[in-house]
């Protein structure tokens, strides 16, 4: 369980790209919009987060995004680029900034099946895993909740839940005290 041969160099070329990465999108910033968080969301009780991307002060895009309950992955819903300032870079700035905020594997929710969707996460994938930047395969918002599984422990009961539990808990216990009481 040693160190990997070519460690050292790989852990290298990726601080040196990230350097690289950090000096080319210095110019784009992330603005918190809104944060929401609701009982029926998928990553539920992490809010899920909208940001404007900013360059110079202008507004060229949104990124929505949410943190997993166990804060081990970053799930992406989208990033819309407005019109005029697509193909500049800025999705995978974007990108970028949440890596270097967050430090978590980014994984695409539910990619649209357009070809620029496609190639703009392949080449997000090229370019930041050169950085060290882990960005996983796509998956369904289905799989999300099937994942949701993994966190459920997380999740407050709300109060009707909770009345409802006790409630049944409740009727068990008198049908066995009735069953003992007849016997």
């Amino acid at each position: 369980m040693g160190m990997e041969p070519f460690e050292p160099i790989r852990d290298f070329f990726h601080r040196r790209h990230a350097h690289h990465l950090d000096k080319i999108f210095f110019f784009v910033r992330l603005l918190l919009l809104k944060t929401d968080s609701h009982r029926t969301y998928a990553c539920y009780p992490s809010p899920i987060i909208k940001m404007a991307i900013m360059v110079n002060a202008l507004e060229v895009g949104e990124i929505s995004y949410t943190i997993t309950p166990l804060q081990d992955r970053l799930f992406v819903y989208g990033i819309e680029i407005s019109r005029e300032y697509k193909r500049r870079g800025y999705g995978l700035a974007a990108l970028w900034r949440l890596h270097r905020m967050h430090g978590l594997p980014i994984v695409p929710v539910s990619i649209i099946s357009s070809n620029e969707a496609h190639r703009f996460w392949h080449r997000s994938r090229q370019i930041l895993s050169a950085a060290g930047a882990i960005i996983q395969p796509d998956i369904h918002r289905d799989h999300v909740y099937q994942e949701q599984q993994s966190w459920k422990h997380l999740i407050p009961e709300s109060s009707i839940d909770r009345s409802i539990r006790e409630h049944e808990e409740w009727m068990a216990q008198e049908a066995i005290a009735n069953r003992n009481a007849a016997t």
